[in-house]
């Protein structure tokens, strides 16, 4: 796109328009929502301990936390189509709803979706090639989560992440199988 990109006023402007956008769901929405989390979850005392809070409390501080990391990840997708679209480039849109979805892979498919599909092309066809074979789509879809996870961010957190996600897409797989022999 480097050599063949075209920019108008009107894209310009849309871009623009699509880069504000994204700037207050980072800034004024996640940003404000992480803060309400931090509060919530935070050590009681400069000590770096935890006391309890009440369940009311930590449900609205993990909502808080879900929906600012959401408005965030939301925003800096707008922020990048929105500022290519400024200078001429266009970008797919690379997350579309995914609290919308239905399943795990309903929700991959709309969450960071170059992402997901880079990993899909590079790593698990790669591996897997043509080949359908119960047994290596198992492991090969394993690799391919745990280093999502370590893709996400190298701490345990994000490597649990990737594994309770190649968990659920196992699951939904197995019962996808069961369903078709069903039939």
């Amino acid at each position: 796109q480097i050599a063949a990109r075209k920019t108008t006023f009107d894209r310009a402007a849309q871009g623009l328009g699509r880069f504000v956008l994204g700037l207050a769901k980072a800034a004024l929405l996640g940003n404000t929502l992480l803060k309400i989390a931090d509060i919530v979850f935070a050590p009681s005392n400069n000590s770096g301990t935890y006391t309890t809070v009440p369940v009311a409390l930590a449900l609205l501080g993990l909502l808080a936390y879900a929906l600012g990391l959401y408005h965030m990840l939301a925003g800096f997708s707008d922020l990048v189509i929105g500022l290519g679209m400024v200078l001429g480039f266009t970008y797919p849109e690379n997350f579309d709803h995914p609290i919308l979805a239905s399943s795990m892979t309903g929700f991959w498919k709309r969450y960071y979706r170059s992402l997901a599909v880079w990993f899909d092309e590079y790593i698990y066809q790669s591996l897997s090639g043509k080949r359908v074979n119960n047994d290596n789509m198992v492991s090969h879809l394993l690799l391919m989560w745990f280093l999502a996870g370590l893709w996400l961010g190298p701490g345990l957190p994000n490597i649990l992440f990737g594994i309770v996600s190649f968990l659920c897409i196992i699951v939904e797989k197995i019962i996808e199988m069961q369903e078709e022999k069903k039939k």
